[in-house]
């Protein structure tokens, strides 16, 4: 009897032992028997091809092996699902290959015995995603070798869904079925997304700067300057003070380097009583005229001469051993501002002040002095050493350069 319970314990042990171990079994199995999933939520889970010099059989077997989980259709068949952009669609690509060049082997060559590899195909592969990115592979396969097209379809596959490679283009329209696959120009940078290529199209290019004009060469000038203004004698004391007032009209060459020269006419009256001296004075000189900017400095020195008379009764006497004519020389500066009008851009405009300081005297080398016959009274005097203060317009001309 004793015998009898220990065996019955013995059993009751076991079955407590084998109870978890036949719990944690079901469940391991239940876990196994979960099938796998072959796509993720990012996969291509439609593949449509055009097949071109390639065996579509061939092709879809082999892709198969290397991408199961695909629904893989000829291009343009009947029972082939459409690809579409929308998001309850499945995501999908549609692939076209294209025969580039067909090259044989040179019979002399070891390989071209071979029959697969005697003729070697160049292939072009575009493939093309549902919502509307584009990717080209070009590859060289002997005869269109399925399984070396199916190898870069499946790499090419893996890399689209993990986001591992840029597409080519986008926005590329499907074709219809029937119709040639898009082409476009690989030599062009590839844009990262579809809001960049947006972007850039929104980018208008600056306008390009026009090449700035060739420096002109310094032309020769040609200046018509017009001074009215009055004139003082300095000396000698015997006839000091007011010698006249007037004007002067010159001709000025002006050269590149900022040399000039000049040819005026200036005359110049003064009446007292019943008798009016006039006196017409020659100037031949030449000077620098020098620019900062719109300002301009002329400077001007050289010999004159001014025949001179009376007018008016009665007749003055002195001063009649020389021929009316003064001999003598100036020198004078001027200072003014340019202008430059929009419709004559090869005229200048200067308007400034004048400032002459002259000597002159009779071929005796004396001054002039006019005194009243009658009463021996000093009247005028003319010559010795004057001061002129005025004003100063010129206005200066560019002669044309000649053409080198």
């Amino acid at each position: 009897m004793l015998a009898r319970r220990s065996a019955w314990l013995l059993a009751l042990f076991g079955v407590l032992a084998l109870t978890p171990r036949a719990a944690g079994a079901s469940r391991a199995s239940e876990r196994h028997a979960e099938p796998a999933k072959t796509t993720t939520a990012g996969a291509i889970e439609l593949v449509l091809i055009r097949p071109g010099p390639v065996d579509f059989d061939a092709l879809r077997d082999a892709l198969g092996v290397r991408a199961p989980g695909r629904a893989i259709h000829r291009f343009g068949d009947p029972d082939a699902p459409p690809l579409r952009a929308d998001d309850d669609a499945p995501r999908g690509l549609f692939v076209d290959i294209e025969e580039l060049t067909r090259a044989e082997l040179d019979p002399d060559d070891p390989d071209a015995d071979a029959p697969e590899v005697a003729v070697t195909v160049t292939l072009r592969l575009t493939m093309i995603q549902s919502d509307g990115r584009a990717y080209e592979r070009e590859l060289e396969t002997p005869q269109g070798d399925a399984r070396a097209v199916a190898l870069v379809l499946a790499n090419t596959l893996a890399a689209i869904e993990e986001e591992a490679i840029t597409p080519d283009r986008v926005q590329v329209t499907l074709p219809a079925p029937g119709s040639p696959a898009p082409e476009f120009d690989m030599s062009i940078k590839t844009h990262q997304n579809r809001a960049e290529e947006e972007e850039a199209a929104l980018v208008v290019p600056a306008p390009r700067s026009p090449a700035p004009a060739p420096a002109l060469p310094p032309r020769l000038e040609l200046g018509l300057d017009l001074s009215p203004s009055f004139a003082a004698v300095l000396g000698p004391g015997s006839i000091q003070g007011l010698s006249g007032g007037g004007g002067e009209l010159r001709l000025s060459t002006r050269f590149p380097v900022g040399a000039s020269a000049a040819l005026g006419l200036r005359l110049l009256t003064r009446g007292v009583d019943t008798v009016r001296a006039l006196r017409a004075r020659v100037t031949l000189g030449g000077g620098y005229v020098l620019r900062l900017g719109e300002v301009e400095f002329a400077a001007l020195a050289g010999f004159t001469v001014e025949p001179w008379t009376t007018l008016g009764a009665p007749t003055p006497t002195g001063a009649r051993d020389s021929p009316p004519v003064l001999l003598g020389g100036l020198a004078s500066a001027s200072v003014g501002y340019r202008l430059a009008p929009r419709a004559r851009p090869h005229l200048r405009l200067r308007v400034g002040g004048r400032l002459e300081l002259s000597g002159s005297a009779l071929p005796s080398g004396l001054a002039v002095e006019l005194v009243d016959a009658r009463t021996d009274a000093l009247l005028l005097g003319l010559g010795g050493f004057e001061l002129l203060l005025g004003l100063d317009v010129a206005l200066w001309f560019e002669l044309p350069s000649r053409a080198r």
